[in-house]
């Protein structure tokens, strides 16, 4: 009788390229599963509007002017003072605005935007802004000014507000 030599080389290469034809199968089926989520409907916009953010991030770490929020509570109302000082040997920027948001990172329904207006001395103050809402967590705030010329700054810190901070006055510099 004769007796037929299956060799390894052929069954190796067989097994490898079923193994490819395999794994390129799933990855398909999950490509076509499950929806795109890294595009952008206007990428182009999207794009300039990072860049913008990243160009008042800078203006705002190299200008000088260190913002101080101060938030001030009593009974009748709730008082939120920004004042900005220029770091020793920096020309302070005149900000013709500023606009203010608080987000929450634990519940959304607490975030704030606040638009102040300026009330003198570099100092922008609002009355009744309804901050009597700030809830211990974790906050973001972001403050975002334009000078008189155009110039966007921003500024963005994370803040822990404590059960004792929620029921008094706070403070919060930017570095």
């Amino acid at each position: 009788m004769f007796k037929i030599k299956i060799h390894p080389w052929p069954l190796g290469i067989i097994l490898f390229f079923l193994v490819v034809v395999s794994v390129n199968s799933y990855l398909v089926y999950l490509s076509v599963r499950y929806p795109a989520t890294a595009t952008v409907s206007d990428a182009y916009s999207e794009s300039l509007q990072y860049d913008n953010q990243m160009a008042a991030i800078e203006n705002g770490r190299t200008s000088g002017a260190r913002p101080a929020i101060k938030i001030e509570k009593n009974e009748a109302e709730v008082s939120l003072n920004v004042a900005t000082f220029a770091a020793e040997n920096a020309l302070q920027p005149v900000f013709s605005t500023l606009h203010l948001e608080l987000k929450n990172f634990a519940d959304s329904s607490f975030d704030q935007a606040i638009n102040l207006l300026p009330g003198g001395d570099g100092r922008f103050t609002v009355k009744n802004t309804g901050l009597n809402q700030l809830r211990p967590g974790k906050w973001e705030i972001t403050l975002h000014g334009t000078d008189q010329s155009g110039v966007s700054y921003l500024w963005k810190k994370n803040m822990i507000v404590s059960e004792s901070e929620s029921e008094d006055s706070s403070s919060l510099h930017f570095p």
